[in-house]
């Protein structure tokens, strides 16, 4: 029929874009053209538009917010974000995970003061911080991560979170490899493949690597800005003066409990982790201003 001329459509089953000619859905030849006749497929950033002719316009090749790295593919990081069962795992490893990390800190937390605590306990400050990323998004589960709402409190706890677990993974690699940073010492106090090393290095060491892993899924939550980098480079760094202030002569010695004292070489270290941390979260998550108000624009659901 002449009035179906020039409609265009989506196949249910197969995603592919088809054109109505005489009355009828003609679809495109092979599965390349049928990428290109579907451009949401392709993009994912929602329906079509179409111009005056019936004619589908295809997004832009970027859309905004889109980080310009992915440490983590989104589409990975929507199935463990949005898949209930994943979610619950996730949930239960942060839980567990916070307490092991409490464990580690409770003998000598007496000495500092209830207030300093989160800048004190590194590794569960950063548990913390991303189990609550994670608790916004449990309301989500099932659905896209896309249909998460963005805030400017989500935008901050991410961007929180992302730079306290990329720092502390990158500190706990050079404080457990003690030649790096106290070659005076004995190599062994930490690294080696006895009973005491298989937890005390190995399984310290994983864990805290996860969290880089962890800091890449978080990434494809929220946003940020200069001003929440700047923030989060501010307390990533008083952490660091919060630890190590006695090298300067400062009444401040509440670096975590390792089995040596602590130099200039692992002071320096932290504080380039933490330089580190907000650059890699810059690269990680997209920016406020670049995505308008409401939701990030995504290239996947």
């Amino acid at each position: 029929m002449s009035h179906d001329r020039g409609r265009f459509g989506i196949d249910t089953r197969s995603g592919a874009g088809y054109a109505w000619e005489a009355g009828r859905p003609v679809l495109p030849r092979d599965a390349s053209s049928a990428r290109d006749a579907n451009p949401s497929k392709r993009y994912g950033v929602g329906e079509l538009e179409r111009s005056g002719t019936g004619r589908a316009i295809p997004p832009p090749s970027e859309p905004a917010g889109v980080p310009p790295d992915e440490f983590v593919p989104r589409d990975l990081a929507a199935f463990y974000l949005t898949t209930p069962w994943t979610v619950a795992l996730l949930l239960l490893a942060n839980g567990l995970a916070f307490l092991v990390g409490v464990r580690y800190y409770v003998e000598t937390l007496p000495a500092v003061p209830t207030y300093a605590w989160p800048l004190y306990g590194d590794s569960p400050t950063a548990v913390a911080l991303g189990t609550l990323v994670l608790a916004a998004v449990i309301p989500f589960a099932g659905r896209r991560l896309a249909d998460v709402p963005r805030n400017r409190l989500l935008d901050a706890l991410v961007t929180l979170a992302v730079v306290w677990l990329l720092k502390t993974g990158a500190w706990t690699f050079l404080a457990l490899n003690v030649p790096l940073v106290r070659p005076d010492l004995p190599a062994d106090l930490y690294v080696g493949f006895g009973p005491d090393s298989l937890w005390a290095y190995w399984g310290i060491l994983l864990t805290h690597l996860a969290f880089l892993l962890w800091a890449g899924v978080l990434a494809h939550v929220g946003r940020t800005s200069r001003r929440l980098l700047a923030g989060a480079l501010v307390l990533a760094l008083a952490n660091d003066l919060f630890d190590y202030g006695f090298l300067l002569g400062l009444p401040l010695a509440n670096y975590p409990p390792v089995r040596y004292e602590p130099g200039w070489l692992l002071a320096a270290g932290s504080v380039a982790a933490s330089l580190a941390a907000v650059a890699v979260a810059a690269r990680l998550l997209p920016r406020r201003d670049a995505a308008g108000p409401g939701r990030v624009e995504s290239r996947t659901p």
